[in-house]
């Protein structure tokens, strides 16, 4: 008997398990032509393609008068239950100055105005369902308050399983990098696999199954302009010597009232971080002097050097530094 009583408690266990609870799913979205009812009730549909889910109820809250930029919208208030033996997570693709795009509280906004947010909805959806292959719930624009300024961020939210996610590309350049630089920095990104859906600034939002194999690297500042130039072959054999297939390097104009006037820098598809030799310094009191020593730094280093590059020290702004990359 007791042997029965205890079968029956852990059947009784895991059938609990397994209940179907009920969830709620909140959302937000500008007016649209249709009303707010009828929004409600297309949720409840889009919702309901996931199997995983049993839809009891999507209503409408309320139709919101709120205020962006001293101008007046409204959005619908909707509330969707549902039934799931464990909560549903939508997909969410978040728009905003951040390398991570699914978490909706990261990064400042991309949009400077709410209108601008919402004229770029529409296709951003449209790409987003074609991209990922997602049912879209829906989307909406996010207000971010600074002190001197505000801005938006868009977030997607879609629901099934999806064949790509969204990326960004962010690199960081110190330098005034020009239009055909970046022109050059979006080819690639769709060259080695990405899907490009917004530009803004330097980011380069995409689709794809997982990130792209793109870095971006700086190599050294410089006071003299032509001692940068000279170093673009050295750097592109060292980013060759990285197993780099695609190279965009080039010296930049530094902003103005930096003791440097230019930047080394570069976008690659080589290995993620190259390795510096940290463990030995080679301190030169000219330019000339460290280009000079270079040749026998390298055939010290042996089969392992990737390559040297010379450039005015960091540390102490009368010398030259040579940092020597190689494999370990």
């Amino acid at each position: 008997m007791k042997i029965i009583v205890l079968i029956l408690s852990l059947f009784s266990v895991f059938a609990n398990a397994d209940t179907a609870k009920d969830y709620h799913y909140v959302l937000r979205i500008p007016q649209t032509a249709q009303t707010c009812e009828k929004e409600a009730q297309d949720l409840g549909v889009r919702f309901a393609t996931d199997a995983r889910a049993k839809v009891t109820a999507s209503v409408c809250r309320d139709t919101l008068n709120v205020t962006f930029d001293k101008k007046n919208y409204k959005l619908y208030s909707l509330l969707l239950t549902y039934q799931a033996t464990q909560q549903i997570s939508p997909y969410s693709a978040v728009f905003a100055q951040s390398a991570v795009t699914s978490t909706p509280g990261a990064g400042d906004g991309i949009y400077n105005t709410y209108a601008d947010c919402n004229a770029d909805m529409a296709l951003q959806v449209k790409t987003y369902e074609a991209a990922t292959g997602l049912v879209a719930l829906g989307a909406f624009c996010i207000q971010l308050d600074n002190i001197s300024y505000s801005r938006y961020k868009l977030q997607i939210d879609g629901i099934g399983t999806k064949k790509t996610s969204l990326y960004v590309f962010s690199p960081q350049y110190s330098g005034n990098v020009d239009a055909t630089f970046l022109a050059n920095v979006n080819t690639l990104v769709t060259k080695v696999g990405g899907k490009i859906t917004k530009l803004y600034e330097n980011l380069v939002f995409y689709y794809s199954k997982y990130p792209v194999n793109l870095t971006h690297l700086q190599f050294a500042m410089f006071v003299d302009k032509n001692e940068c130039l000279a170093q673009i072959t050295e750097a592109t054999n060292i980013l060759k010597a990285a197993n780099a297939q695609n190279i965009l390097i080039s010296c930049f104009d530094l902003p103005k009232g930096m003791h440097s006037t230019a930047v080394l820098e570069a976008v690659h598809d080589g290995q993620s971080s190259l390795p510096q030799d940290y463990g030995v310094t080679y301190k030169y009191y000219s330019y000339s002097e460290c280009m000079t020593d270079k040749p026998r730094v390298l055939q010290d280093a042996g089969k392992n050097a990737m390559g040297a590059i010379c450039a005015p020290s960091m540390v102490s702004p009368n010398e030259y530094a040579l940092t020597l990359y190689r494999h370990f």
